[in-house]
């Protein structure tokens, strides 16, 4: 059926192009190859090119190693086949054209029927974007992107706790840091899920798994949304970030909050930002400059980086962590660092001189060897701190941005298109033997907003200069709520309230409904067995929906 959907487009874009000439003739190619790439494209991420992606294409340097490892000789000579195809074909149709015209406009009104009957036909929700051609894709994903961004009523609170009863939450048993300030060394691990990051069999992340030893691990922890531009707002100022597309970075630098540097800044600490990436993508540098950094490195600016191997995402990590030991040992001043790494964000390239534990012939792997070797760089620092005697006065805070996907729900292997444990689940790490010296384990549900709260407690300072959206987990409070959004693909609000997750899809009005106790994989909707649950918390997510565009107007 879609088949004859899109060869309908094609019809009628061959028709044009025979009565308009040669630039129709190109444009009718250029479509093609649209067609082409789009199809490669939804075969490896999942989701068709939209509006969203498009928003991106003026960063096409940054993203282009992502782009380069799908594409191969196969790829290519298939799409310069199918070009030289079609032109075989258009000559073909323009024949049949001039020769039978009414024939002709039978087979257009046919497929134009065709196409209309996907539209017509129930499809479940995880296979709609199926049912339109590509370049229906971006219209209607602009259309809809449009009408789920525009706040409608100006909501200014929304409701943290639950209403139903719930079991009181969990609080870690946290030792007092003595009478020298904690540094605190806050890595943001890029694309590292909860899900994603445990492979039975094998220890993937060992120096994470020892620092769990003396450190405070949640094990429900998640992030507000599952792109790194808007985790990135929840983790510099402990707020959710607006439920639309359209990174703060851009749509509003200079929003007002008091930052994760600024905090400390005011503590008397000096403060540095080091990135794998480069500050230029989505625009970070207007959001982070006058924000309390003392020093902002990335991959274009980090002393030594031409010694290091290069990608468009960024730069070899050992750059990021070289550059930070150096740093480090400056001074004796009490510090914040945060690390940035690029790895292991796709296509999962690890550097050449560097022997990977695990094959490379398959995704999850390459992606498993490069956490493998983020955890060597971590190891690296945590000895060099031994080594200086900074250790143990060190808080080590290890967070991921988002999840990674790989097909653990049909369609779904690309971060952004959905909000499943595999989205948005993330670990939440922290460690310093004097704050927890054996390990902890806690089941509190917590959100990204939280970590600028709970860090602030972590070494002392207090939340009275805290204006967040976020709490402190050291002390959680009962019935607690935590929210997520995404707009890549379609969008979707959903909330997680002690057992039970919640998704609902704006655009096509789905609510999903799952008791993560018992089904941890989501696999069975439990939606139509509690509609007062469905019902309040469709009510719970609108309303935070709406409010979120508060903090970012």
């Amino acid at each position: 059926m879609e088949f004859l959907a899109n060869f309908g487009t094609f019809f009628v874009v061959a028709l044009v192009a025979i009565r308009s000439g040669r630039a129709a003739r190109l444009t009718a190619d250029a479509c093609l190859v649209f067609y082409f790439v789009n199809t490669h494209y939804t075969a490896l991420f999942g989701t068709m090119m939209d509006v969203n992606l498009l928003r991106f294409v003026k960063d096409l340097e940054h993203m282009g190693s992502s782009f380069a490892a799908e594409v191969n000789l196969l790829v290519t000579a298939s799409l310069v086949a199918l070009v030289f195809l079609h032109r075989a074909l258009y000559d073909r149709l323009r024949g049949l054209v001039t020769r039978r015209p009414r024939a002709s406009a039978t087979a257009l009104g046919l497929t134009a029927l065709a196409g209309l009957s996907l539209h017509i036909t129930p499809f479940p929700t995880r296979f709609q974007q199926f049912r339109v051609n590509p370049v229906e894709a971006v219209v209607v994903s602009a259309f809809d992107h449009l009408g789920h961004e525009q706040p409608g009523e100006v909501v200014t609170t929304f409701q943290p706790t639950s209403p139903f009863p719930r079991t009181p939450p969990a609080a870690p048993q946290v030792g007092r840091t003595g009478p020298r300030p904690l540094n605190v060394v806050l890595v943001q691990m890029e694309s590292t899920g909860s899900v994603a990051m445990n492979r039975p069999g094998a220890q993937t992340m060992p120096v994470f798994d020892s620092l769990r030893e003396t450190g405070i691990y949640w094990t429900d922890f998640y992030a507000s949304n599952p792109a790194t531009i808007k985790t990135f707002y929840s983790l510099q100022c402990g707020v959710y970030p607006a439920a639309d597309a359209r990174p703060i970075t851009e749509q509003n630098p200079r929003v007002p909050c008091k930052a994760l540097a600024e905090h400390f800044k005011d503590h008397g600490y000096r403060t540095a930002f080091m990135h794998g990436g480069n500050f230029a993508f989505t625009h970070k540098l207007a959001f982070l400059v006058d924000r309390g950094w003392d020093v902002l490195l990335d991959a274009k600016t980090l002393p030594g980086r031409q010694d290091y191997e290069r990608q468009t995402w960024g730069i070899d990590d050992e750059a990021v962590y070289e550059a930070t030991k150096a740093w480090i040992d400056e001074s004796d001043q009490p510090f914040l660092v945060l690390i940035a790494p690029i790895l292991p964000h796709h296509p999962y390239h690890t550097p050449e001189r560097w022997e990977t534990p695990f094959p490379v012939d398959d995704k999850l792997y390459r992606y498993h060897n490069s956490l493998y070797f983020e955890d060597e760089l971590i190891g690296d620092l945590v000895a060099h701190l031994k080594r200086t005697g900074r250790y143990e006065d060190t808080v080590f805070v290890l967070v991921g941005d988002h999840g990674q996907a790989f097909n653990q729900h049909p369609f779904n292997h690309f971060h952004p298109v959905q909000i499943y444990e595999e989205n948005v689940k993330i670990p939440l790490l922290i460690s310093n033997p004097r704050l927890s010296p054996e390990a902890q384990e806690i089941d509190t549900e917590g959100i990204l907003p939280d970590l600028l709260p709970t860090l602030l407690d972590t070494v002392g300072f207090g939340l009275d200069d805290y204006d967040g959206d976020g709490v402190s987990l050291l002390d959680p409070p009962p019935d607690r709520v935590v929210y997520f959004h995404t707009t890549f693909d379609e969008s979707m609000d959903g909330l997680r309230d002690g057992r039970f997750k919640f998704i609902h899809r704006l655009g096509t009005g789905q609510v999903e409904l799952y008791d993560l106790s018992v089904d941890p994989n989501e696999s069975r909707n439990l939606a139509a067995d509690h509609p007062d649950r469905v019902a309040a918390y469709r009510q719970l997510t609108d309303r935070w929906h709406r409010y979120t565009f508060v903090r970012t107007r």
